[in-house]
Order: C-alpha cells, then sequence, then structure tokens
C-alpha cells in the first residue's frame, strides 16, 4: 500500500515542478565565525572544508544528521541514547564546536546536541573545520568545529521555496521558507515539519537480535516527530554597521530504540523537546578604507526535553519506570575587535563566554550551574605567498552549583589555548600547509555529577582533557580538478571514556566515566574533485585513521567507535532536457568497542559498503517558478549495518520528492 502512495505521490508532483535558482541566494555573512579574519586572497585554509548549498540540497536531506556523506573525515552515529553525533578524525561529539548563526548549538550541561533536529532547509554554508586552529570557537573545543550559516537573497525582490518529500519509512517532510530584501534590509522565514515512523530494517536482520521482530518493517522505537520555525532580519544602518536578529524554535519528540545486544538496554523514549533561540548579531567598520572592525554576537537559549525510562521494550503506559524532566537556559555572548596593523596584517582580540543553569527533576528537583569563558588574541598576516594565521587564549571553568555534590559547589578550571596555521602558495594553483594546535575541553556536569538515570555512576573527580592536533598537506586547485592531502596526529592527555564496572566496584555494574592516561589518532586524509566533461562532475574523499593509548602502564589497543577508514564517492551525469543521474558510495571500516579495558577485550563491529542512487528532473519553461521533481533510494542492497555495537542503521529507503522556487 505505502508504494502506491508513494507512486501516486510521483504522479502528481510531475504537473508541479521546480528548483532554487543559483543567483538568488548567498550564504549570511554577519553570523559567521570567520577565523581567517578577512579574505585571504583565496588560499586554503588548512583543515577547512566548506560545503555549499547546492550540494546540501542535492543529498535531500530532512536534517543535519543525514549529510555525513559530504563530510570528509566525518561519522555521524547513532548512540545510546538515540541521538545522532558528529564525529571529526575520530574526535567524539562532546570535543567539537557546532555554531548556528555563530551561536554554540551544543547544550553546555552535555556539550552536545542531537543533529536530528538540526534542519537543513535555511542552510546555506556549512563549514567543516577538523582542527580546533582558532581562538574565536571559544571554549570546549578540542577536536574541530562545525559552522552553520544560514541563506541570504543575493539580489533585491522576494522569493519563496516549497519543499515536500515522502518515503518507504512513512516519513514525510514538508517545508516553506519565504526571503526578501529591501533596499537596506534582508529577512528569510521558514517553517518545516518532519515526521517519520521509524528507519527501515534491514532484510537480513540476525536472528540474534533482540527486541526486535524480524517480520516488522521498522526498526523498534525508532521513529521521530519535529515542527521547526526560523526567522531572521538584518538591516544595514549605514554602509559601516550592520544589525542582525534571530528567531529559532524546535518541538519534538522521538524514541530511542534499544541495543539489540544486552539485557538491560535503555528502554526510553523523549515524549517532548523544545528548544528556544534568540539571537542578534552586530558588526561595525570604523572606516571604508580599513578593516577594523568590531564584531559582536549574543544570545539566549533555553532547552527543555523529558525522558520516559520504560521497564520492557513494549513502551506502554503502565511499564513507565521513571521519568525526567531537564531545562537548560544559557546566556552567552562574543566579541572580537579586529584590528588592521598593515594592509595584510590583521590583530583580533575575542572574549567569548556563557553562563548556563541546568535544572534536574528525578524524584528531586537539582540544580547546576555553569559559568566558562575564553580570550585570547589571534593574529593573521599574509607576506607574499605565505600566509600566518596564530593565537593564544586562556580558557576558565567554574561550577556554582553541582546538584547532590555540594563538595564540588565553586570549583573552577582553567588551562591556555594556542594554535599556529600555515599556508605557502608555490603557485596559483598549487600550495602547501600545517598547523598545529593545544586546545583543552572540561569534563561536562553530566559527565561528574549525573547518574543518567541510573545508567552511570557519577565521577566528580574527573579531569579536562587536553590534545595537540597537527596535520600538513598539499592541495592543487585546476579548473577541472581539485585535490587535498593531508597527514594528521592528534594527541590527547586525559581523554574521557567510559568503562563498565565489576561487581566489586558497583553493585549494580553501571558505567562510569574515566580519565585515559594518553590516546593518539593519527592518519592520512584525502579529498578531491574532478569534472572530466562538462555534463559530469566526481567527488569524493578517504580517512585512514588508527588509534593507541596507553592507560595505568597498559597500552590501549582500541579506542570505541573510531573506524579504521571512512569514505564516500558521488559520481553524477546531467543529460540532456536537465535530466540528472546520481550515484554515491559510503564505505565505514572496521571498528570496536570495549568489553573488558583491563584484559583487553574488544568486540568488533564489521565494516560497511552503502550505494545510494538519486534522479531529478528539472522543469525552467515558467515564468513565475522553476521546479525539481526528484526520486532517491539510499542503502539499495539492503545492507545490515551498525550504527555503534547494538544499533543498526536504516536499511533500503526509497524517498520522492520535490522542490519549487517562486
Amino acid at each position: 500500500m505505502k508504494y502506491l502512495i508513494l507512486i501516486s505521490f510521483f504522479t502528481l508532483i510531475n504537473f508541479i515542478i521546480a528548483e532554487t535558482n543559483a543567483d538568488s541566494i548567498k550564504s549570511y555573512r554577519l553570523g559567521e565565525i570567520n577565523i581567517s579574519g578577512y579574505q585571504s586572497r583565496g588560499k586554503v585554509e588548512s583543515s577547512k572544508y566548506d560545503l555549499q548549498y547546492f550540494q546540501i540540497q542535492k543529498t535531500d536531506a530532512s536534517s543535519l544528521n543525514q549529510l555525513q556523506m559530504l563530510i570528509p573525515s566525518g561519522r555521524i552515529r547513532i548512540n545510546s541514547r538515540g541521538e545522532s553525533m558528529l564525529f571529526l578524525r575520530g574526535a567524539g561529539e562532546r570535543q567539537l564546536g557546532l555554531f548556528f548563526d555563530g551561536v554554540q548549538m551544543n547544550i553546555p550541561w552535555d556539550n552536545r546536541f542531537d543533529l536530528t533536529f538540526v534542519p537543513t532547509d535555511v542552510i546555506g554554508k556549512l563549514n567543516v573545520n577538523k582542527n580546533a586552529g582558532s581562538i574565536l570557537y571559544g571554549p570546549n573545543v578540542l577536536g574541530g568545529a562545525v559552522n552553520i550559516s544560514t541563506i541570504e537573497r543575493a539580489t533585491p525582490g522576494f522569493g519563496g521555496n516549497i519543499k515536500l518529500q515522502a518515503d518507504n519509512a512513512g516519513s514525510f517532510n514538508t517545508s516553506f521558507t519565504t526571503d526578501g530584501q529591501i533596499e537596506n534590509f534582508n529577512y528569510i522565514a521558514n517553517f518545516s515539519y518532519y515526521k517519520s515512523n521509524g528507519y527501515n530494517l534491514s532484510a537480513n536482520v540476525p536472528d540474534s537480535v533482540l527486541y526486535q521482530n524480524p517480520s516488522d518493517d521498522l526498526i523498534i522505537n525508532s521513529d521521530i516527530e519535529r515542527l521547526s520555525a526560523y526567522i531572521r532580519g538584518e538591516y544595514h544602518i549605514s554602509n559601516l554597521t550592520t544589525v542582525g536578529l534571530s528567531a529559532s524554535y524546535i518541538d519534538g519528540q522521538k524514541g530511542v530504540m534499544p541495543e539489540n545486544h544486552i539485557s538491560e538496554p535503555r528502554f526510553w523514549r523523549y515524549p517532548d523537546l523544545n528548544r528556544l533561540l534568540l539571537t542578534m548579531n552586530f558588526k561595525h567598520n570604523f572606516s571604508e578604507k580599513s578593516e577594523t572592525a568590531l564584531r559582536a554576537t549574543f544570545w539566549f537559549d533555553k532547552f527543555n526535553q523529558t525522558i520516559n525510562d520504560y521497564k520492557d521494550a513494549t513502551f506502554s503506559a503502565e511499564k513507565l519506570n521513571q521519568q525526567q524532566k531537564d531545562e537548560d537556559i544559557t546566556l552567552g555572548g562574543r566579541l572580537a575587535f579586529q584590528y588592521q596593523l598593515t594592509q595584510n596584517q590583521f590583530l583580533t582580540a575575542v572574549f567569548n563566554g556563557f553562563a548556563s543553569k541546568h535544572t534536574e527533576i528525578i524524584e528531586n528537583n537539582l540544580e547546576f550551574s555553569q559559568i566558562t569563558m575564553n580570550t585570547g588574541i589571534d593574529y593573521n598576516a599574509e607576506f607574499g605567498a605565505l600566509n600566518i594565521n596564530a593565537g593564544l587564549g586562556f580558557d576558565r571553568n567554574e561550577t556554582p552549583k553541582t546538584g547532590l555534590y555540594v563538595e564540588s559547589e565553586g570549583f573552577s578550571a582553567s588551562d591556555y589555548a594556542a594554535f599556529l596555521n600555515l599556508n605557502l602558495s608555490l603557485t596559483d594553483k598549487v600550495g602547501i600547509f600545517g598547523n598545529i594546535s593545544r586546545r583543552t575541553r572540561f569534563a561536562t556536569m553530566r559527565e561528574q555529577y549525573s547518574g543518567a538515570l541510573n545508567r552511570f555512576k557519577a565521577n566528580p573527580e574527573l579531569n579536562a582533557e587536553s590534545g595537540i592536533l597537527s596535520e600538513i598537506g598539499t592541495y592543487i586547485n585546476e579548473d577541472l580538478f581539485n585535490l587535498r592531502v593531508s597527514l594528521f596526529s592528534n594527541n590527547y592527555s586525559d581523554m574521557i571514556t567510559q568503562i563498565t564496572l565489576t561487581k566489586q566496584q558497583d553493585s549494580l555494574q553501571r558505567k562510569m566515566r574515566v580519565n585515559v592516561g594518553t590516546a593518539s589518532i593519527y592518519g592520512l586524509d584525502a579529498s578531491f574533485k574532478l569534472n572530466p566533461m562538462k555534463s559530469m562532475h566526481i567527488e569524493g574523499n578517504l580517512t585512514y585513521m588508527q588509534t593507541n593509548g596507553e592507560q595505568d602502564g597498559i597500552d590501549i589497543l582500541h579506542f570505541d567507535n573510531k573506524p579504521e577508514y571512512l569514505g564516500a564517492l558521488s559520481i553524477s551525469y546531467k543529460f540532456p532536457n536537465n535530466i540528472e543521474i546520481a550515484g554515491e558510495m559510503e564505505l565505514t571500516g572496521k571498528q570496536w568497542e570495549t568489553i573488558d579495558l583491563k584484559n583487553q577485550l574488544f568486540a568488533e563491529i564489521d565494516a560497511s559498503a552503502v550505494f545510494n542512487l538519486r534522479s531529478s528532473i528539472l522543469f525552467t519553461n515558467f515564468d513565475a517558478f522553476m521546479l525539481e521533481i526528484f526520486a532517491r533510494a539510499n542503502n539499495i542492497f539492503d545492507i545490515y549495518r551498525l550504527s555503534q555495537r547494538g544499533i543498526p542503521e536504516a536499511g533500503r529507503t526509497i524517498s520522492l520528492g520535490m522542490s519549487i522556487k517562486i
């Protein structure tokens, strides 16, 4: 029946089709964290990688968690809490900075946020930095950063976009965007609604899988519903001064698929999750003849979620075990004063900070709070073919309230940050680059003081983790061919990981987070783009990684969920009459999860290769609008693969949709 619905939907939208016009949009600049300080004459900024609007749109992704294919060295996986998290070169989700309109998207309580609840509708550019090489990102950005810039109308007038999409898992996504530019004022507004019955279950699911009926079409408890709204206005007060205001609201609910390899997994649901984010961005240039400028970002963030914990996989009301309600309120800001020393030299003084309060209600009402800040100096210069970016910073974290652990109230910690990025242009099209950075991530309050509905034993003694990240590489930028290759080495001290306690250590044998003495992730990273002919585009990336470490004199052979390699390949061809077909391949190497760290026992997770297909047709012979219709098949061979141990990823998924640009 559902296939008949999809076919009918496909037939209907053949009569009304369109796509977005490339000339009518640009990326929003005011909210970006521009780490280069100025437009650096076209040079490659070390580890930075930009994903443009049209690349993102061709993935047909409804949320940020579906963009793994486009992120070199990136792995987006679902954890045991049902959250989709990004890993870059093995760096974990808490070690990465995630920014939207210049605002920190990670919730300070746990320094992460589920990417399922970040819609793609207004993303104009996604900047991925695989090194922590800038003080402008602020504190706790140890392993890299992702900066989201929204779209803005590039020409005067008004426009809009309507997108509809459905798939064979019972998912439906609808989005409406309107934008305009009137003299010195521009705006964008978006409303979207996404609902999914869950992820398709692969046909070859093993019989040993727990809590899952193999005759079911969907993975148990993997449904999601999300409503989102976004509005932004920007006013150019003068040629020198611009101010912008934005508001983002997300409301949703979702299930958490239980780990299907253990007898006591989480039987969780999030029946209520919402977030309100208010942002102000400001920029003032002090002279039209100079790039000396003051940039500011201030934000208010309110996040609420409810977690229902059930006794078994029926998830019925009578089997509700306990409930947790969380509320997080955060006030934050960033000030960056950029001073132009000479024509090609800039010095930027930066201050980042936020104060956050977390309230947790299970049986008692517990309060937690933290104040985290960072300040530093960023120097950027160009000497002929050589570009230099260097900086020094100071990070500090305070915890005035720590729930039940009152003895930890008022605790503070601090550390220094430093980085150096170099880029040498050998010719107009060939260059080499290198960077090294030293950053710190303070343990989150959740890691230190929360039992996570009795799944963890708290560890108030956790130390901050620090890392030295380095890289050297080369690039070639030809008209028809781009290549970037680099060798990287990331070395961490006091890296935070989790262990399962023995019966002697804990009667409930809960997990606990501990510091590991040393950890190293090193490897090779390559990406390329190729246009062998006008109608064909080939793009791919491959990352090879190795990990090792040491704890109390014992060598650690593997770290959890860090694949040996990651790769992606996309080949697209445009036929006459604006018909385009694309094939995609995603590779994930073998990885491990720790069973017994002391005795070096690890569970192996198999490597996988997944293939996708996309086809589209574009209609442009309309006066008032343009239309695109598309069809996509992900995991066409229905491969059974794991996001992490015991958590399967989606099987074959077929979707159809349309995009109408007014």
